[in-house]
């Protein structure tokens, strides 16, 4: 399979797509609790931790601010060139940017962590991407993997009223199981692994009409409070998969 094969979405998608984000410093970023339950709470100077797929940057800004991380983005989104200036902007620490198609990118420097939230289901060959993301991990250092989990009743409701944006997913790269097998055979130490959240639902409004994107928003409104006064991650309508591992020292 060429790298032209392996993507689904074309870089035309993501700019189009990075004109409606933006950095939030106020704001938490969703799934920031994953990085107080597992991150190692020391802010040690040194450590450094790489985004794939960086852009607006919300990860690593809280990263670098509240657990001392230097950060790393790669991203070859157009947006992504402002990144840099954005961070000095709220007078977070210095970014260094990767303006980089992940598929060509080459180098020989490891990370203390590293992750990439909602990447490897643009892929078709996403067992691959998975490894690469493994090879750029630091001896005891930290991988952090999560996708939309597009399946059982969050497919429904994706198909019914989001199916533009359901085919820039592959559905198989939303698999767990799998996930800990292939880190397992790369060395790392499973910490959790699994469905995230209850019952959240959301849509790319952009890509639907109105009457589908009013229907979206009123059951996405719905869920929203739903979600997080139970708590209960299930393989029924979690909206996103999770994955934490740690490479043996």
């Amino acid at each position: 399979m060429n790298q032209h094969d392996n993507a689904i979405t074309t870089r035309e998608f993501w700019d189009a797509h990075a004109a409606t984000e933006a950095l939030s410093p106020d704001e938490p970023p969703v799934l920031a609790d994953l990085f107080r339950r597992y991150l190692p709470a020391s802010t040690r100077p040194g450590r450094r931790a790489l985004e794939i797929g960086a852009y607006p940057g919300r990860f690593l800004y809280y990263l670098a601010t509240n657990y001392g991380y230097e950060p790393f983005g790669l991203d070859y989104c157009e947006a992504a060139n402002a990144l840099p200036s954005m961070f000095e902007a709220a007078g977070a620490p210095k970014l260094t940017l990767f303006h980089e198609d992940f598929l060509q990118w080459n180098t020989s420097e490891r990370f203390d962590l590293v992750y990439s939230f909602g990447f490897i289901e643009h892929f078709n060959e996403w067992p691959g991407m998975i490894r690469r993301h493994a090879e750029l991990v630091a001896e005891g250092g930290y991988l952090f993997l999560t996708t939309p989990y597009f399946r059982k009743l969050q497919y429904a409701l994706h198909w019914l009223l989001d199916t533009p944006n359901l085919r820039q997913h592959n559905m198989h790269a939303m698999d767990d199981r799998a996930w800990r097998r292939i880190l397992a055979s790369c060395g790392f130490e499973i910490l959790t692994c699994g469905p995230y959240g209850t019952c959240e639902f959301w849509l790319d409004v952009g890509l639907v009409g109105p009457v589908r994107g009013l229907t979206g928003r009123a059951i996405s409104r719905l869920s929203q409070p739903l979600d997080r006064r139970l708590n209960r991650p299930n393989r029924l309508m979690s909206p996103f998969l999770v994955c934490v591992a740690r490479r043996s020292a």
